[in-house]
This record gives C-alpha cells, sequence and structure tokens, in this order.
C-alpha cells in the first residue's frame, strides 16, 4: 500500500477507508458534534426568549402581587367551600384584604410615574413589598385571629396608601 499525502488528508492508495486527521480547534477539548449544536441552539433560545435578561425592581414587585392574587383567590375558594356560619366572616375578610391589594396595585401602578428620585422609587417598591407580604399574611390567618397591620408609609406626602388623602 502506498500513503500520498494531499491537502491535510493521507489518503491509503488501493485500500477502501480514508484516514483523515482532525482538524484544527481553537478549543483545547472537543466536544461532540450534535451536544456542540444543541447547546448553541439552547443557548440562542434562552438569549431570544428573555430568558437571560435582568428584571427589573417594578416587575419583581408586580410578581408578588401576582403571587398574593394567587393566595386570595385560592383562600376564597376554600373559605366558599365552608360551612355557612364560618363562610361569610372569611369571605368579607377575604374581600377587603383583596380592595387593599388593590389599592397596592394602583399604588404600584404609580410609582414610576410620580417618583421621579431613584431612592424614593426604591423606597416605595420596599415598602410595597412588605405591604404585599403582609396582605398575603393576613389572606391565611383564620378568622378569629387578629390581622397583621399593615406597614407605616415610608413617603406621607407622595404615596397615599395605608393613609387617606388629606381633606376627605
Amino acid at each position: 500500500m502506498e500513503l500520498i499525502k494531499r491537502r491535510e488528508r493521507l489518503e491509503i492508495v488501493g485500500a477502501e477507508s480514508l484516514i483523515v486527521p482532525r482538524p484544527w480547534l481553537p478549543l483545547p477539548y472537543t466536544m461532540p458534534r450534535p451536544l456542540t449544536l444543541l447547546l448553541c441552539l439552547f443557548a440562542c433560545i434562552w438569549g431570544v426568549t428573555g430568558g437571560g435578561c435582568a428584571v427589573s425592581r417594578h416587575d419583581q414587585v408586580r410578581e408578588a402581587s401576582r403571587e398574593v392574587q394567587g393566595v386570595l383567590d385560592d383562600q376564597l375558594k376554600a373559605a366558599l367551600a365552608a360551612e355557612p356560619p364560618a363562610r361569610q366572616a372569611r369571605v368579607e375578610r377575604l374581600t377587603s384584604i383583596k380592595y387593599q391589594l388593590s389599592a397596592a396595585n394602583v399604588a404600584l401602578g404609580a410609582v414610576p410615574h410620580v417618583l421621579r428620585m431613584p431612592a424614593e422609587r426604591e423606597t416605595a417598591y420596599t415598602f410595597l413589598e412588605e405591604v404585599y407580604s403582609t396582605l398575603s399574611w393576613n389572606a391565611r390567618l383564620p378568622v378569629e385571629a387578629a390581622a397583621r397591620p399593615l406597614p407605616v408609609n415610608p413617603l406621607p406626602g407622595k404615596l397615599h396608601f395605608a393613609d387617606p388623602p388629606p381633606g376627605r
């Protein structure tokens, strides 16, 4: 058999198989080609769908609001399935919490438009996270237990949630 070197490939003349040297790779290791393609596809999908993007503080607090809404819905379903004597008081308490949640959601929507300073926004988001935590806590309490009070408003002149606006 005769070996002939042509363009980075060794051919064995007179044999049916080819001997091909490994191509040069920029990485010090080699991965199987299907695995490499799969990882590249995953990275592209992750980047296009926003999986690698950071979530804003506003969106984080909005997600807390959605979680409280889910807790309220679950508790309301359980309250409606209860016996009539306990049902009325529980539904009234959950309705009151739902009104507080609506007020907190309005305040959350107003934060980017009303508060211009980043420090004030951060304070408002922290306050609203505490409000959502309190509402979630109160929604899970039995009717006979005392509800946890809402946190004190850190921005009394700018964000009216726990206290009514002056003159009303």
